[in-house]
């Protein structure tokens, strides 16, 4: 029935009918991420339960990103998140009229005033009646973001710890790793005077090269992409740096990670 509707609407006109009823629905994202939050999913299921009576219809789906990375990395990334909604929004069974990905090319406003805002997809739809859908805000900054250079006590912040994970026994990131990296990548190119140290640890026994290799496969993909070697450290501590006593596997898993520390170049 749904399909039939918006097949009658394309032929009566969908875009002046839209321009007069049409609303859009903002999902913002984590810096770097193109993973939905729990709030977007929140958001894009509060329209979907009015969906019922097939008078819910996805006129477009838009997304942006800010200007924080490289524009390669940046339409990459606006392109993944865009396939995120859509494929959030077709597994739920809605119909998706047309979609597009501006990256940092925005089509109204090339001015950033808040990064945030533009880290977003914009859903654009049509329903016959009026509806009250939550509207999510616009998510905290991460971890790097809220590193302060010019605050930093003897000219370094504290060790902060990747979200990401390895195989066992290697140096080889699992899949969804890269993630954290990029929003290290991020960080490192909005802060040009910042200098990140990066380390490795492992649990359990003595292993400076496996903790010397993990560390730098994590340098190695940020100067792949354009961060300067001058900017980076890196070096393996073996397990000489425990965060916890090892008693179980969730002491061991504190103990096995990559972490960074930052300071300011003068």
């Amino acid at each position: 029935m749904k399909k039939l509707i918006l097949t009658c609407l394309l032929v009566v006109g969908l875009n002046s009918l839209a321009q007069e009823t049409s609303k859009t629905l903002h999902l913002y994202f984590h810096l770097g991420d193109y993973e939905l939050t729990k709030q977007s999913k929140k958001s894009l299921d509060s329209l979907f339960r009015i969906s019922s009576e097939g008078d819910l219809f996805i006129t477009n789906i838009s997304a942006y990103c800010d200007t924080t990375g490289s524009s390669e990395m940046n339409r990459i990334l606006a392109n993944n998140r865009l396939q995120s909604v859509y494929n959030y929004c077709t597994t739920n069974g809605e119909i998706v009229n047309s979609k597009n990905s501006f990256g940092e090319e925005y089509p109204l406003n090339k001015n950033v005033n808040n990064y945030r805002k533009w880290r977003r997809v914009d859903v654009t739809y049509i329903y016959a009646q009026a509806i009250s859908v939550v509207e999510e805000e616009i998510p905290a900054t991460n971890k790097f973001e809220k590193v302060n250079l010019d605050s930093l006590v003897s000219n370094t912040s504290d060790a902060i710890v990747l979200d990401i994970q390895f195989v066992p026994g290697q140096d080889v990131l699992l899949t969804g790793s890269e993630n954290e990296i990029w929003r290290l990548y991020d960080f490192l190119s909005a802060n040009q005077n910042a200098f990140a140290f990066i380390r490795g640890h492992v649990c359990c026994a003595n292993d400076p090269f496996l903790s010397a290799s993990r560390a730098y496969s994590v340098y190695t993909m940020l100067v792949q992409q354009g961060i300067s070697p001058t900017r980076l450290k890196y070096a393996g501590f073996s397990n000489t740096m425990p965060r916890a006593e090892e008693v179980d596997e969730e002491t061991r898993q504190l103990n096995r990670r990559v972490d960074v520390v930052f300071s300011k170049i003068d």
